[in-house]
């Protein structure tokens, strides 16, 4: 079987948890068939990442960075009369940073109508395919890893809106969506993280034939990181720090319950850790006890140092690796109802859930100064990762998909 492959970036190295995504789902597609990786990337600067994934790929092909990938600065900057082609158009704004001319170009010259499975990850990667008429005959041949279901998060952010121009610009935003989402229904499969977004899925009528394929992590050994014996009272936050709800969430959380938090414990530490800082999160080093130290080739020394793990976010979708990490590591987490959203953890057994900053910052000290209670937590967490979200539960849903592929291919070729 051939299969063509798209993401948004090269996922090597696996250094964040959509990285560590896009990396064992091409493994995962590798036992199934021969795999061609079309991936944003610098064909000089990453050629040694792309090299690393040739036990995994027959193929990869590099688009330039600059011109397809998140967070260009380049399409960031778009004019009114480009705004209003989009709106024309009916073009969500999601997918401005994937829907150029240069992805076109690139997916035209590795030809994928000759391939049997098209997997891409993120609708607003699958754009071209879902828009483009020259395509429409590819649909049935398409898997799209959902991952994030942006309609859920635009649908919480509307709620949070007063009335004006931005909510009236979301709101636009959610009927875009709408109708993007509703495509997925002419594709073979879709790939969820968690029950929760599946029944999101089909109730909302976006798509019928959808399988779970929950976001694992791989517990090396069998016991967790013992920390250190320091007793200082340090907490850790990492992820991508250009991901605008991770931004959102460590703001809120340095503004809202850290000062709460050095009001009892006033020599409590938090570091924040990840690629892509912006300058906000940079100057959150100005304040005492707070550092910030960007991208890392390591997480596992600021896991040891780390009492325990943070997760205060306000928005987002799909179910995060970092809490994954962080149990695999030994360490408990604190986290919004939100940020745990998707994983089957027990509030007090598991994790501790806390939305508002007095009681996120009260779960915060309660395990800073009880070590038995950390200990407890994170114990429960651990044999969950290992239980629960072991890497061979990913490669089970993939086998389950393609199953069906094959079950249902009515000679299409």
């Amino acid at each position: 079987m051939n299969i063509l492959y798209l993401t948004p970036t090269l996922p090597y190295p696996p250094n964040s948890g959509g990285h560590k995504r896009s990396l064992l789902l091409l493994k995962a597609l590798a036992k199934q068939g021969e795999v061609t990786l079309v991936s944003s990337g610098n064909p000089m600067a990453d050629r040694l990442s792309a090299d690393a994934l040739g036990e995994h790929c027959k193929r990869v092909h590099l688009i330039d960075s600059k011109k397809f990938g998140p967070h260009s600065k380049d399409n960031a900057r778009i004019g009114f009369v480009e705004r209003l082609r989009r709106l024309i158009s009916c073009e969500p704004w999601v997918v401005e940073d994937y829907f150029t001319e240069e992805f076109k170009s690139a997916l035209l010259s590795v030809r994928p109508e000759q391939y049997d499975v098209i997997v891409i990850r993120y609708i607003n990667v699958a754009y071209c395919f879902l828009k483009e008429a020259r395509w429409k005959v590819l649909r049935d041949r398409m898997i799209v890893d959902v991952d994030d279901i942006w309609i859920q998060m635009e649908e919480r952010r509307l709620k949070t809106l007063g009335f004006g121009y931005v909510k009236i610009r979301h709101m636009i935003e959610v009927f875009f969506l709408r109708n993007l989402y509703k495509k997925l229904r002419r594709v073979r499969a879709c790939f969820v993280v968690s029950e929760k977004d599946r029944d999101y899925m089909v109730n909302n009528k976006f798509a019928d034939r959808v399988f779970l394929l929950p976001n694992v992590f791989e517990v090396n050994g069998s016991c967790s990181l013992e920390e250190r014996r320091d007793g200082v009272p340090e907490m850790l936050f990492c992820g991508v720090l250009s991901y605008p709800h991770n931004e959102e969430g460590i703001i809120f959380f340095c503004k809202e319950i850290f000062p709460r938090i050095r009001e009892r414990i006033s020599d409590a530490r938090l570091t924040i850790v990840g690629k892509n800082p912006t300058e906000r999160i940079m100057d959150l080093s100005r304040i005492p006890g707070v550092s910030v130290v960007g991208p890392v080739p390591s997480m596992e020394p600021y896991y040891e140092k780390a009492k325990i793990s943070l997760v205060p976010l306000l928005n987002g979708a799909g179910t995060r690796v970092k809490i994954l990490e962080a149990m695999a590591f030994g360490r408990p987490v604190v986290s919004t109802s939100i940020g745990a959203e998707g994983l089957e953890v027990t509030d007090g057994e598991h994790i501790l859930i806390a939305d508002d900053p007095k009681t996120f910052a009260d779960a915060c000290i309660e395990l800073l100064k009880n070590e038995g209670e950390r200990k407890r937590v994170a114990s429960n967490a651990f044999k969950l990762v290992k239980e629960k979200y072991d890497p061979g539960v990913f490669y089970e849903g993939v086998d389950e998909a393609f199953e069906f592929i094959k079950r249902n291919d009515h000679g299409r070729r």
